[in-house]
Parts: C-alpha cells; structure tokens; sequence
C-alpha cells in the first residue's frame, strides 16, 4: 500500500515540477520484456519469460543534446524452469515447465544523448538502476505424478542493483508532444539470491518500449 501511494505522488510531482522549470520534459511509457535468470558458472539455470513494463519518467537537459532521466517502473520479470518427466523405464512422458512472475519497482538514472533531427532523432541512454521486488508469483511444475511449487523464488534478494543501455528514436507529434520507441538491454550487477544458492545467480532482460513525452 505505501508503494502504490508513493508511486502516485511521484505521478502527481512530475506535471509540476515540469511547470516549475524544474525538468525540461516528462512522461509515460510502457514495454513488452522478456527475461530470465543466468548464473556466472555457466549452468543452464532458466529459459526466458515475457511480461511487460510501465514507466513514468522525468527528463533535465544539462547539455545541449545531452539529459538525465529518472524513471519510476513497475516491471514483470521472472523465469521459467523446465523439466523432463519420466516414467520408471527412462520413457519420456512430458516436458514440465514452472513459469515464476517477478513484480519489482525499479528507479533507473540515465544519461542520454540525443542527436536532434527533423523527424527521426536517435538516442542512446546508459545508467545504474536499482530494483526493489514486491511481489512473487510461483510457477508449479504439473508432473502427471502430481503438482510442485518452485521454491527458488523464496531465495531471492528483495533489492538488486544493475544496469541499463538502450538505444531508440525519438519523434515529435506536435509543438508538445512526442512519441519515442527504445529497445533496451538491462543486466544485475549484485547476486539476485541469497545462501544457501550454490550459483551467482543474476537476471537479465531485454524490453521494446513505447512512450510519450510531454
């Protein structure tokens, strides 16, 4: 309940704080991601799970093309571990997968340089971003012997740091309003889970953003 009413009074800041010349730009975006955990010993630990992302962001030119941006999300990560279930001969009966959702509010800071044109303006973006988890939805493995709840989500750090880097265009829709689509790479730099986990397990994720500034 605190962090809904957080995120509210960030929304209802930023129109504002903008009027006060505060920051030069504002807005709203919204992504479909897909991500998954890996381990730095190589072991094959998940395959990929898609969500989606929404954002609102905050934008102060200290250059002439060159920004900071703040930005306040609501992400859906996660993973999906897969299993082969057998009979008592070694006989394959069916793949089992368990597909656990990950809610976190992430705050990344970016730097962003853009190179201003007529119509199509690219940019890139690069930063720290710190995600704290506030919701976990366990998969369940349904094996034809019975059902399972994966627990490894009850091993995870409930605050992460890592990174972003994207690179999008930006287009101007009226003397106001803009629209911008950005793809973007984001990596852990901290271990995602906690003792016992024998692996340094961290997540990543790949999102496809849309947005619109004002």
């Amino acid at each position: 309940m605190k962090i809904k009413l957080f995120i509210i009074v960030i929304i209802c800041l930023i129109p504002g704080l903008s009027g006060a010349q505060v920051i030069s730009g504002y807005g709203i975006k919204g992504a479909f991601t897909r991500s998954m955990f890996e381990t730095e010993e190589g072991y094959n630990f998940s395959t990929w799970r898609s969500g989606f992302n929404a954002a609102v962001y905050a934008e102060k030119e200290i250059f002439e093309s060159v920004s900071l941006v703040i930005q306040l999300e609501y992400c859906q990560k996660g993973y999906c571990f897969e299993q082969v279930e057998t009979d008592e001969t070694g006989m394959v009966i069916q793949d089992v997968r368990a597909i656990t959702r990950l809610d976190y509010i992430s705050v990344p800071l970016f730097l962003k340089v853009i190179y201003p044109a007529h119509k199509f303006s690219p940019f890139v973006t690069i930063g720290p971003r710190f995600d704290y988890l506030v919701h976990i939805r366990k998969g369940r493995f349904e094996f034809a012997s019975g059902a399972f709840t994966d627990d490894f989500a009850d091993h995870l750090k409930s605050g992460v740091l890592g990174g972003s880097i994207s690179c999008g265009l930006q287009m101007p829709v009226s003397n106001q309003h803009r629209i911008s689509l950005e793809f973007r790479y984001n990596y852990d730099f901290s271990d995602s889970a906690e003792e016992p986990v024998l692996y340094t397990v961290k997540n990543k994720s790949y999102d496809i953003w849309l947005g619109i500034g004002f």
